[in-house]
């Protein structure tokens, strides 16, 4: 599962949850990848799928999105751990962090068993060989692309969906 992907499950585990979850754009986000809206509460999350342990940069991103998006609170959610660093600045800021055991536990208290329902809408897909990628606003499969700038990655559903990727 890509970043991206990881985005994607986090906005349906949490619309499970009865949120509203808006997605804000992959780049130039201000720190924030959901907003997350229930009543009068208003979350941002960070989400940061790794290999290895989460630093004190995620924190800074969630504590400086609290504002920008005017929300009452913010959640750095990893499928990975925190680093001591990370957790003593998220204490101090009131930010949630919510690593790998937690959300595992999440998962299974939502649904009981394993969220395979979940997992097949945002599990890399494989073809020939060749894993595709999942559009973060649709969930529709990204497609190789060229334009003047060079390539990118772009939905397939597109113009209905405008969404793009750069290739790293």
């Amino acid at each position: 599962m890509t970043g991206i992907q990881f985005e994607y499950y986090l906005k349906l585990f949490f619309q499970q949850q009865g949120y509203r979850v808006d997605e804000t754009k992959t780049t130039g986000d201000f720190g924030a990848d959901l907003v997350l809206s229930k009543k009068e509460s208003r979350i941002i999350v960070q989400a940061k799928r790794y290999k290895n342990r989460v630093g004190i940069k995620a924190i800074q991103e969630a504590v400086s999105a609290v504002a920008h998006y005017r929300a009452k609170e913010a959640w750095v959610v990893t499928n990975s751990e925190f680093t001591a660093a990370a957790m003593e600045l998220a204490r101090s800021n009131k930010v949630k962090l919510i690593e790998r055991e937690e959300l595992m536990k999440m998962i299974l208290e939502l649904n009981g068993e394993e969220p395979t329902h979940l997992v097949a809408s945002t599990k890399e897909a494989e073809d020939v060989g060749e894993i595709k990628l999942i559009c973060k606003r649709c969930g529709d499969v990204l497609i190789k692309r060229k334009s003047s700038r060079g390539e990118f990655y772009g939905c397939k559903s597109f113009p209905k969906c405008r969404y793009k990727e750069n290739i790293s």
